[in-house]
């Protein structure tokens, strides 16, 4: 390098600050021209002249970005095109992770979650917002159970609820870090429901604590293939291959697969700045010349897609620490259905662009075969809802019509609820104070998956429903 300096002319230490600085500004103007590989070159010579803050590289950040989000268009296009016709039990299905709701909450632009997934979403990201619609959630806001959803799955899906059961008790001995009673329960559960995602991730992350890195990636893997648009998957994933690239040493392609999984991470929260943090982090650091080779770089970035071992994740029970690297004394090797097959280690990059050119539309194949295996498996415990009186409202003893659930969590038609909160501002069932609806604060919004029961499940009670609450309208406008 210092004759390459000498040949051109530049001997003192001004001058490589002047050198250092055209090749940060060509770095920026090829990045905000979208051309990764030559605005990478760029940083990387630059790097090995002399020091570079990290805010130089944030076009750089911004194109990467850029680059990960049209990928992430282009999956969400193709998916669309190959969505089927739902099943009946996807209604009673959490979005955020495609099971069966566990201890399910509704927000209050009436679309419904796990508990766990949405304490999971701010635990990673920082904030809570709507995958469906988008409304972001107060940092101050309580989750409160949906009774009468929490009641439907435990009636109608009991093998699902047994199940869930199990998945609860696993997470209970992880937060205690008996890890190996936690592995064995998630390891039950995946020795009949071998797509859960809870499970999948879960039992990755007390993998992780015993570092047990192959097992922990190839759990994750499954979890990201499961659920390609998972932030907390991918962030989870960054991890494990972090600590895969420690132990590997500067040459382990694992450094740039780390990186790619937390830009992935970041493209589908880009709006977290914890995410873009650790991102421009990794990134800095792996534009250091004791890193640095930039066509292994852009063959793995060029080359990476939804699933398979480029993009990583992290551990989620432990509030978001990296796991310990003590382990309990009571910490063994798991039992059950758990296979010791290594992890192929990519150490050429053209035959790792080789493989995953020939895997992409296996890919896609896999993804959609893995979730609908996993639909099949909730279908049969799946029971025609006809009983009425299950989905009754507790004011007016009819089908519920516009049901609203309150943040307390109980159900109402909407009409009721009004009427009740006219003469009394707290909960028909349990008292609690509902004066934030009157305030406005809150506003009513339809319970999106009991509305699709009620008109899935009751059509002619529903549309009389309807049909009476018109007449009702139309007679008072007269």
């Amino acid at each position: 390098m210092a004759k390459l300096l000498e040949a051109g002319g530049i001997s003192n230490n001004s001058d490589i600050q002047s050198f250092v600085k055209s090749l940060i500004e060509k770095g920026e103007c090829f990045a905000r021209s979208g051309r990764l590989d030559l605005s990478f070159r760029s940083f990387s010579h630059a790097f090995r002249l002399g020091e570079v803050p990290k805010e130089c590289i944030s076009s750089l950040v911004e194109a990467c970005l850029e680059f990960q989000r049209t990928k992430l268009s282009r999956e969400k296009r193709e998916e669309r095109s190959s969505v089927g016709d739902l099943c009946e039990s996807e209604v009673f299905s959490c979005m955020l992770c495609n099971c069966v709701f566990m201890k399910p909450v509704t927000l209050s632009c009436g679309h419904t979650f796990c508990e766990v997934c949405l304490s999971e979403e701010k635990s990673f990201n920082g904030f809570v917002e709507c995958c469906k619609c988008g409304n972001a959630v107060a940092d101050n806001m309580a989750f409160s159970l949906n009774v009468l959803v929490m009641n439907a799955v435990q009636k109608w899906l009991p093998n699902e609820f047994q199940k869930q059961e199990k998945k609860l008790r696993g997470m209970n001995y992880f937060i205690m870090n008996d890890l190996k009673s936690a592995i064995d329960c998630f390891s039950g559960v995946l020795s009949k429901s071998s797509n859960d995602f809870h499970c999948l991730s879960w039992r990755s992350d007390a993998f992780l604590r015993l570092r047990q890195l192959e097992l922990a990636l190839r759990d994750i893997d499954q979890a990201c293939r499961l659920h390609p648009r998972s932030a907390k998957s991918f962030y989870r994933k960054a991890v494990i291959l972090a600590k895969f690239a420690e132990k590997e040493g500067i040459l382990s392609t694992r450094h740039e697969e780390s990186v790619i999984a937390l830009l992935r991470c970041y493209s589908l929260v880009p709006n977290s700045h914890r995410y873009r943090q650790e991102f421009t982090e990794s990134l800095h650091r792996l534009l250091r010349p004791k890193f640095t080779n930039i066509s292994r770089t852009m063959s793995v970035l060029k080359q990476n897609h939804s699933g398979g071992s480029e993009f990583p994740h992290t551990p989620i029970l432990s509030r978001l620490d990296l796991p310990h690297d003590k382990t309990s004394a009571n910490c063994g090797k798991a039992k059950g259905p758990v296979s010791n097959k290594r992890i192929q280690k990519v150490t050429d990059s053209k035959t790792f662009s080789t493989s995953s050119q020939n895997d992409k539309r296996g890919m896609e194949k896999a993804a959609t075969s893995i979730s609908n295996a996993g639909k099949s498996e909730i279908e049969k415990d799946v029971i025609h809802l006809t009983e009425v009186e299950d989905f009754e409202c507790k004011l007016c003893y009819n089908l519920l019509f516009q049901p609203i659930t309150t943040v307390c969590g109980h159900t109402f038609c909407r009409e009721c609820l009004e009427r009740s909160l006219d003469h009394k501002d707290e909960c028909p069932c349990c008292r609690m104070k509902l004066s934030q609806y009157l305030a406005g604060s809150l506003k009513m919004e339809v319970t999106d998956v009991l509305q699709q029961v009620l008109m899935k499940h009751f059509p002619a009670d529903y549309h009389e429903r309807s049909k009476m609450f018109e007449e009702k309208i139309n007679a008072l406008s007269r």
